[in-house]
């Protein structure tokens, strides 16, 4: 199917969206939103996470996003509803102080826990890569599952990025040798029903964000938890 075809297609599925299954948390000063996947967060593409959102409540109009998630990617967003609070947000994202999670489902039998202190450079094709030349990047893996997918043994991951650089979870989850299910940019099967990454849970103490949780149901079979192995 051509993307534009599919971004009509994934649009269409997406207006069905309730205020209630899309908004998670919300106070005076933010809102967090459980972004559906293969859908961009702004900009021209049929359907966008912002148009969704403004279209469900026009209160939402002055929401600002607090930081970026992948196209593909699903899961927890934070939206500022002022000048003030995204900007608080902000400075606490750099100053890595907020907790985030997420779940990932990979090939193979994931061999954890595990740490990636390893440097990403952002390629002129938007791709990135382990360089040298990079910025310092860090994520913590541990292996919550092990299942099976499509005939093939895979691993659900429990993640958690210290920094947060583009694409840092995809790449550092193949530089283990354990690439993302769905992941067609990195070379991943077009079979997959979608990328299998969603960002689970978010917290930002100082700001007064509590911790915000909603777990992905990944299409997963004969799964057993390692806890029972």
């Amino acid at each position: 199917m051509p993307p534009h075809a599919y971004d009509t297609q994934r649009a269409l599925e997406v207006e069905s969206l309730t205020l209630r299954e899309l908004v998670c948390f919300e106070n005076s000063d933010f809102c967090v939103v459980n972004k559906p996947y293969d859908l961009q967060i702004d900009g021209a593409r049929p359907a966008t996470l912002e148009v969704l959102l403004k279209k469900l409540h026009p209160d939402f109009r002055e929401l600002r996003f607090c930081h970026q998630l992948d196209y593909a990617t699903s899961g927890l967003l934070l939206l500022a509803k002022s000048r003030s609070a995204a900007a608080a947000a902000r400075d606490a994202f750099d100053r890595r102080m907020v907790v985030k999670r997420y779940q990932a489902l990979v090939e193979g039998v994931f061999d954890g826990p595990a740490v990636v202190r390893e440097p990403l450079l952002e390629r002129e094709d938007g791709c990135v890569e382990i360089s040298a030349e990079g910025k310092f990047a860090e994520t913590q893996f541990e292996l919550s599952e092990i299942g099976e997918f499509m005939g093939q043994a895979v691993s659900q991951v429990r993640v958690s990025p210290v920094t947060g650089r583009r694409h840092q979870i995809r790449v550092h989850l193949l530089h283990l040798g354990h690439r993302i299910i769905g992941d067609m940019r990195y070379g991943g099967s077009e079979h997959a029903p979608r990328m299998m990454l969603h960002a689970s849970a978010l917290s930002i103490p100082n700001i007064g964000l509590p911790l915000v949780e909603r777990e992905a149901s990944f299409p997963v079979l004969s799964t057993y938890s390692v806890n029972n192995a």
